[in-house]
C-alpha cells in the first residue's frame, strides 16, 4: 500500500494514557466527512465474551474531565481524558 493510500484512509489517531489510580485508557482524534471529534477510550470491565473490549466516548472540556476522574473506580468508565500533545 502506497504512502498516499495510507495518508488517505486515516481518520485518527490514539495515545495510550494512564490515570493516577493506574488505570490505561485512550486519547485522540478522529475525523469524519472534515469534522474533527476528540476522542477517548475506556476498557469494559464486563468478562462476557460479547462484551466490547473498549468503550469510545466524545472527549468532554477539561473541567469536566476532573470530574470523571473522580469518579474512576465506578462502572466499566475510567476517568476523563487528557489533551494531547
Amino acid at each position: 500500500m502506497s504512502e498516499e493510500r495510507k495518508k488517505d484512509d486515516s481518520i485518527g489517531a490514539l495515545w495510550s494514557r494512564e490515570s493516577a489510580n493506574g488505570k490505561v485508557y485512550l486519547t485522540g482524534k478522529i475525523t469524519i466527512d472534515v469534522k474533527e471529534t476528540n476522542i477517548v477510550c475506556f476498557r469494559v470491565s464486563s468478562q462476557h465474551p460479547k462484551a466490547p473490549m473498549w468503550r469510545i466516548l466524545k472527549s468532554k472540556p477539561r473541567e469536566q474531565d476532573q470530574r470523571a476522574s473522580e469518579r474512576a473506580d465506578v462502572g466499566d468508565v475510567g476517568p476523563g481524558a487528557e489533551d494531547y500533545e
